[in-house]
C-alpha cells in the first residue's frame, strides 16, 4: 500500500506538536480583526472593502504558515536521519512522498476550511461564489503544499526553500498581470515584445495559475460568473502530480 498510515498519523502529530494549527487559527482571527478595522476606515464601500481584504490577507497567512512549517519539517526530517530510517522499512519512496503529500494536503483542506468559515462569518451569508471560492482556496493551498515540499526536498536549506516557495508563488499570482502588460498594444514593440510575448506565454504554462483562483470579486458580489469550475480539478491534478513526481525523481537520485 502505498499510503502508509503510521506517517500519515506521524506527520499530523508533527504538525500539533509545532502548533501550526493553533498559530494558523489565531493569526485567522488577528487578519480578519485587522481586516474589520481597516474597512472601517474607508469611506465608501465598507463591507466589500472589508471582505476583499480579509480574503486577501487570510490566504496569505495560511500560505505563509504552511511553506514555512512544510520546508522546516522535511528539512529536519533529513538532517536527523529520520528518512533513512523511515526508507530502511518496507515503506518506498514514493509512498513516503505520498504519506507526506497526503497530510499536507489534509492540512491544507482543515485551514482552506477554516478561511472560508472566517469569511462566512464576516459575510454573514453563504453564497455560490463564496462556496467556489472556498473550493479554489483549497486547491491553492494544496498545489501550495505540494510546491514546498518539492523545493524543500531537492534544496538542502530550509530557508531557501521556503524562500523558493514564495518567489514561486507570488510568480503564480502575478501571472495574469503578466500577461496583460505583453499582450497590451504597444508595450513592448518589435522583436523584444515578441520574446517577451513568447517567454511569458511559455511560462504561464509551466506555473500555477493562481491568478485565476480565489478571485476577490466572488465574495464581494456573490457569484463567480465566466469561471470554468473544470480549472479547479485540472490546476490540481497537474500541478500536484508534477511536483510530486518532481520531488519523487530528485529524492531517488540525489538524496539516496
Amino acid at each position: 500500500m502505498i499510503l502508509s498510515l503510521p506517517l500519515f498519523r506521524y506527520t499530523l502529530t508533527a504538525v500539533r506538536r509545532d502548533r501550526i494549527i493553533q498559530l494558523m487559527l489565531v493569526m485567522l482571527v488577528l487578519g480578519a480583526a485587522v481586516s474589520l478595522f481597516l474597512g472601517g476606515a474607508a469611506t465608501m464601500e465598507q463591507e466589500p472593502y472589508t471582505l476583499a481584504m480579509a480574503g486577501t490577507v487570510l490566504r496569505l497567512v495560511v500560505v505563509a504558515g504552511l511553506v514555512v512549517f512544510i520546508s522546516f519539517f522535511l528539512r529536519r526530517a533529513f538532517d536527523s536521519r529520520e528518512i533513512d530510517y523511515l526508507l530502511a522499512t518496507p515503506l518506498t519512496r514514493h509512498g513516503l512522498l505520498f504519506s507526506f503529500s497526503t497530510a499536507f494536503a489534509a492540512v491544507a483542506a482543515g485551514l482552506a476550511l477554516a478561511v472560508t468559515i472566517v469569511i462566512a462569518a464576516m459575510a454573514r451569508e453563504i453564497t455560490p461564489g463564496l462556496v467556489i471560492w472556498g473550493a479554489s482556496t483549497l486547491v491553492e493551498f494544496m498545489i501550495t503544499a505540494m510546491m514546498a515540499l518539492f523545493f524543500s526536498a531537492v534544496l538542502q536549506s530550509a530557508t531557501i526553500s521556503a524562500l523558493c516557495a514564495f518567489g514561486f508563488y507570488t510568480l503564480s499570482r502575478l501571472m495574469g498581470m503578466m500577461i496583460g502588460i505583453v499582450e497590451a498594444k504597444g508595450a513592448f514593440p518589435g522583436p523584444i515584445g515578441d520574446l517577451m510575448g513568447g517567454l511569458v506565454a511559455f511560462i504561464s504554462v509551466a506555473v500555477p495559475r493562481f491568478d485565476l483562483l480565489a478571485q476577490s470579486a466572488w465574495i464581494v458580489y456573490g457569484h463567480a460568473e465566466g469561471f470554468a469550475l473544470w480549472l479547479l480539478p485540472a490546476q490540481a491534478i497537474v500541478f500536484c502530480g508534477l511536483f510530486f513526481f518532481c520531488a519523487a525523481y530528485d529524492l531517488k537520485r540525489n538524496q539516496f
